[in-house]
């Protein structure tokens, strides 16, 4: 789908650390088995450490680039939603107040490493 003609449910990635095993690793078999699988890329390090899903592999694919995947690479304690034009980092555990203004940060340096188009022409 081109960017005028992406829908609510098509502009949504999410891209999660998949932790190596345990609860994380049945997650996702789980939802391989109901069809759900995430979506792969080239860096086979990147598939391995990050599950990622949408409807929208384009989409997926433009978030996913390579920078970001380096960065998130060297972050793998962050996971990452994106909805329409919303941005949201996901934490497996409570942020202390001090952790909180890193965190920004860190959202921000996720933000700038995004293609402009993804935030533009959303129906």
């Amino acid at each position: 789908p081109s960017q005028e003609t992406r829908g609510p449910e098509r502009a949504r990635v999410d891209v999660r650390h998949c932790g190596g095993g345990g609860p994380a690793r049945t997650r996702r078999r789980v939802a391989e088995a109901f069809g759900h699988g995430d979506i792969n890329f080239e860096s086979a390090e990147f598939s391995r450490a990050f599950n990622v899903r949408s409807q929208d592999k384009k989409f997926a694919y433009d978030v996913c680039n390579s920078k970001m995947m380096e960065y998130l690479l060297a972050n793998p304690d962050l996971s990452i939603e994106i909805e329409r034009n919303v941005l949201a980092l996901a934490f497996t555990t409570r942020l202390s107040v001090e952790q909180i203004e890193a965190n920004l940060q860190r959202l921000v340096d996720i933000r700038s490493l995004l293609p402009e188009y993804l935030f533009t022409n959303i129906a």
